[in-house]
C-alpha cells in the first residue's frame, strides 16, 4: 500500500526487500537519510518499548484516567500487535498507540550531598555520569533524523562515570515514541546503527529479561505528564538502586542509564546512577 507515492530510487529499493516472515504482520517502512535508504519492518517491534499489557496489569495499579476513544495503550486489554497496527495512524508511519497519552501529574526527588546521602535510611543512588547535548534548534534544522542528540550525550555520561554500555544493570528510556526508544538504543552504544529492531528481537526487555527496559512500564504504558513525564525514568532508577521495585524488582541493580529528551528531539541527556 502507497507504493505509487515512492519515488522510482525508492520503490525499486521497496520491491527488493525482503518480504516479512509467515504469519507475521508486518509492513514496510523507508527512511531516507542523506544517500542511504533504510527499510526495514515496522509493525514487529511496535510493542517493543514496554511491557505486554498482561504484565502491566500485574505490575502497577490500573491508570485512574481511561478514556472512552483510542487514547492510550493501556487502555485496551487486547493491545496486541495486530490490534496495535490497527490502530488509527496519526504520522505515517505512526499510530495512535505508538505515541504517549498526555495526563495529569507531578515528579519530585531530593539531591543531596555524598554525606548527607550518607545518613539515608536507604541505599543512595549516586550520580555518576551525566551529559546534555544540543544539537538544532528544531527538526526543521537536523541534517540527518536519524542522528539524534542522545548520541554525544551519552558517550559522555558513561565516559564520566568510568563505565560502557554494557556495564549497566538496566535502562530506563525516554519513550514519547516507539522510534525515540529505538534510536536510542542505537545512539546510545547499546546496539550498532540501524540494528535496534533486531536487538529488541534478541533481548527479552522485561524486568526478568536480559535486558530490562524501562521497568516501570514506561511513558507509553502510564502516560506524560508534562515535563514530569521524563522524569519517571529518573524515579524508577532510583527506586531499582534503592531496591524498593517490588515484585519488579531487579535481582541486581547497581548501575542504571536513563535518557531524556526535549526540544522535539533536539536536545537530550543521559544519566549514570549507580548505587553505593
Amino acid at each position: 500500500a502507497g507504493m505509487v507515492a515512492l519515488n522510482p530510487r525508492v520503490r525499486d529499493l521497496v520491491a527488493r526487500a525482503p518480504p516479512p516472515r509467515p504469519g507475521s504482520a508486518a509492513s514496510v517502512q523507508v527512511v531516507l537519510s542523506r544517500d542511504t535508504v533504510l527499510v526495514g519492518e515496522q509493525v514487529d517491534v511496535l510493542t517493543a518499548a514496554w511491557f505486554s499489557r498482561e504484565l502491566r496489569g500485574r505490575l502497577r495499579r490500573q491508570p485512574r484516567f481511561e478514556p472512552p476513544v483510542l487514547a492510550g495503550v493501556w487502555a485496551f486489554p487486547q493491545t496486541v500487535l495486530p490490534g496495535i497496527a490497527a490502530s488509527k495512524r496519526v504520522a505515517d508511519p505512526l499510530h495512535i498507540l505508538e505515541i504517549v497519552m498526555p495526563v495529569a501529574g507531578g515528579a519530585a526527588m531530593i539531591i543531596a550531598s555524598k554525606e548527607v546521602a550518607a545518613r539515608a535510611r536507604k541505599r543512595p543512588a549516586f550520580i555518576t555520569g551525566f551529559g546534555e547535548h544540543l544539537a538544532f534548534k528544531s527538526p526543521s534544522y537536523a541534517q540527518d533524523m536519524l542522528n539524534t542528540p542522545i548520541g554525544p550525550a551519552s558517550r559522555r555520561a558513561f565516559e564520566m562515570a568510568g563505565l560502557k554500555p554494557g556495564d549497566v544493570d538496566a535502562a530506563q528510556i525516554y519513550d514519547c515514541y516507539t522510534i525515540t526508544a529505538l534510536l536510542t538504543l542505537e545512539d546510545a552504544g547499546f546496539c550498532a546503527k540501524g540494528e535496534g529492531m533486531q536487538f529488541v528481537r534478541e533481548h527479552d526487555l522485561t524486568w526478568r529479561g536480559d535486558f530490562p527496559m524501562n521497568t516501570h512500564g514506561g511513558q507509553l504504558s502510564f502516560g506524560q505528564a508534562g515535563a514530569a513525564g521524563g522524569m519517571s525514568q529518573v524515579i524508577e532508577a532510583v527506586t531499582q538502586i534503592s531496591g524498593e521495585a517490588g515484585e519488579r524488582q531487579l535481582g541486581r541493580c547497581d548501575a542504571v542509564y536513563v535518557s531524556g529528551t526535549g526540544g522535539v528531539m533536539s536536545e537530550q541527556a543521559a544519566l549514570i546512577l549507580q548505587g553505593a
